[in-house]
């Protein structure tokens, strides 16, 4: 959300992974499919970070208005 940590742990169940958990991940993973979101922001207020297809964590990310895939996370707690 606007003006809050995105970096912060999250209580949520479904979620969009940060930058960290996402390069915590092995590349195989990453690579699956096109361009998708992080929660994290990026290089400036209109950005925010993104996966490339190869895999690569583009931390300056990408402007937010552009249309993106998302890779949902999904926290299950037995």
């Amino acid at each position: 959300t606007h003006n809050t940590n995105p970096n912060n742990d999250t209580d949520d169940y479904i979620y969009l992974l940060s930058t960290d958990e996402a390069e915590a991940l092995d590349n195989s993973i990453r690579d699956i499919g096109e361009y998708w979101w992080l929660r994290s922001p990026g290089g400036s207020s209109d950005r925010a970070v993104e996966v490339y297809p190869g895999g690569r964590v583009y931390s300056d990310g990408y402007a937010v208005p552009y249309e993106d895939g998302v890779r949902p996370a999904l926290n299950l707690k037995f």
